[in-house]
């Protein structure tokens, strides 16, 4: 089943803490955002993307990135991701090929939503 658009969930990722000459940053666990996109994409279509995510997103409310999927179809799609919080929240939102990039909060326009815990 290849997913129509306007997918969209809350969920939790971990935070790692990154450092270069004393310098810290949180930032987002890359593993456990894929997993928690993957799980909640799969529990809403039935169908478990290979999800890829940029590395070292800070875990900074407002941070807003795109993460790739790869379908069981071998289609590709992406979904937007924006962090809510310091801890590791965040909410994707499924973009259909033509539709514009940003966010488009934790309901789709056309979707079901949902929710998860990763890490």
């Amino acid at each position: 089943m290849r997913p129509s658009g306007g997918l969209a969930a809350l969920a939790f990722a971990g935070v790692l803490v990154a450092g270069c000459g004393g310098d810290t940053v949180r930032v987002l666990d890359e593993a456990a955002l894929e997993r928690a996109i993957a799980a909640d994409l799969e529990r809403q279509t039935a169908e478990r993307p290979a999800v890829r995510c940029p590395e070292d997103r800070p875990a900074r409310a407002g941070t807003t990135f795109r993460c790739g999927l790869r379908l069981d179809d071998d289609s590709a799609a992406a979904v937007q991701v924006t962090v809510l919080d310091g801890d590791g929240g965040f909410r994707f939102a499924l973009q259909r090929p033509g539709t514009p990039t940003g966010p488009t909060g934790p309901t789709g326009p056309t979707g079901p939503t949902g929710a998860g815990t990763a890490g």
